[in-house]
């Protein structure tokens, strides 16, 4: 009636009733046959029962002319209108450029049930090799491997052993870098993290940056490794009479217990800095005493002696500190201080020091003792 007054109107109502010869005519409208799908079924029928879909879809393929000898996008539509996913998988891992895709399909499918459902023998196998391949391509990515690193956590038979092999071989320029990659494999309780961290402990070392070394060495904790970078520090210390990065010695914490040398050094630093008095000379006696300290800076360490002892009139030393100042001080004088170490021989010039010191030594030693011994004897039993 009135609609065929307005010829666009009526084609309109006609395509909404599902007019299957109104939708044929304007097929030509549509750029591809799946387009051209999707509107057949939302007029016509959109509440059929989806195994339709896989005839309708060949129906509509066959009236654009059937697929193109490169149509790898149609094979993979038609294989999802069928309902085949293993076809779908295969189809989108030959014709798409990258494994994005078959990935996360794959992935969805597994988790839905549906891969299982239909092949039980090697859903998880498919499944872990599609995001093996597609976090293999991101872990080439100067941006995005950290991203790759991330897929590689579900893929629980051969992840932990890619991400191993991907992070032996990533170069690290920067410490930022490396401080990531080591982050990554620590929480994880990799043990490449330790050996990055001594590597790098070890390069650091040799280049002079001996604050940054310390740091790989302590995150390793390897005693051995922070023994011999201790020393460094203390050698260095020996010739400027300047501890280097006060600020990581003055904030190891629990980290000083991983050495005894390191232990002695974040205590040396602590004696540094304590104000004059008794505790300063407790604490050095203590430290002189201990024996952790290397062999060639013993000298410094009873100089230091001298040092704390002038710079106050009170008494400072009992008389068990005082003797066993005396002692220490007869080991160095005669070369035999016991010391574990057999590298640390002590340097010349030191050696004439502790000459040159040896007399004011005896002196402020034996005058704290006999003071000593007369306030021990006077006190009040």
């Amino acid at each position: 009636g009135e609609f065929s007054l307005l010829p666009e109107l009526e084609t309109a109502c006609k395509i909404l009733m599902g007019d299957k010869e109104t939708l044929a005519k304007l097929r030509e409208l549509c750029s591809t046959w799946y387009n051209y799908l999707v509107a057949l079924v939302t007029y016509t029928c959109p509440a059929d029962n989806p195994q339709m879909l896989g005839d309708l879809a060949e129906d509509c393929l066959a009236q654009f002319g059937g697929v193109e000898p490169a149509g790898g996008m149609d094979n993979i539509l038609l294989a999802a209108f069928r309902s085949d996913l293993p076809m779908v998988i295969r189809e989108a891992s030959r014709f798409l450029d990258n494994w994005w895709f078959s990935a996360h399909l794959s992935d969805l499918l597994f988790h839905a049930g549906q891969m299982e459902a239909s092949h039980p023998e090697y859903a998880s196998e498919l499944r872990e090799h599609l995001i093996l391949e597609y976090a293999s391509t991101l872990l080439t990515h100067h941006s995005l491997w950290k991203v790759g690193v991330g897929y590689l956590d579900y893929c629980p038979r051969r992840g932990r052993e890619y991400l191993e092999a991907f992070m032996e071989r990533i170069p690290l320029q920067t410490q930022a870098k490396a401080l990531k990659v080591v982050e990554i494999l620590e929480q994880r309780d990799i043990p490449l993290a330790k050996d990055i961290c001594q590597t790098l402990a070890v390069r650091m070392a040799k280049k002079g940056q001996l604050g940054t070394a310390l740091v790989w060495a302590m995150r390793c904790k390897n005693p051995v490794l922070t023994s011999r970078l201790a020393d460094q520090f203390l050698a260095e210390y020996s010739e400027r009479r300047e501890l280097p990065c006060l600020d990581l010695l003055e904030n190891m914490g629990e980290s000083m217990l991983f050495s005894d040398r390191l232990t002695f050094l974040a205590n040396y630093r602590e004696f540094q800095r304590k104000p004059p008095g008794q505790a300063k000379a407790r604490l050095l006696t203590d430290l002189i005493d201990s024996q952790l300290a290397p062999h060639f800076l013993q000298p410094l360490l009873l100089r230091d002696v001298i040092h704390t002892l002038s710079d106050s009139a009170e008494l400072l030393l009992d008389v068990d500190q005082a003797k066993q100042l005396l002692n220490c001080l007869e080991e160095v004088s005669e070369g035999t201080c016991s010391s574990a170490d057999t590298d640390d021989a002590m340097p010349h010039y030191q050696q004439s020091l502790m000459k040159t010191d040896e007399k004011d030594l005896r002196k402020l030693i034996a005058q704290h003792l006999a003071n000593a011994l007369i306030e021990e004897s006077s006190a009040p039993s």
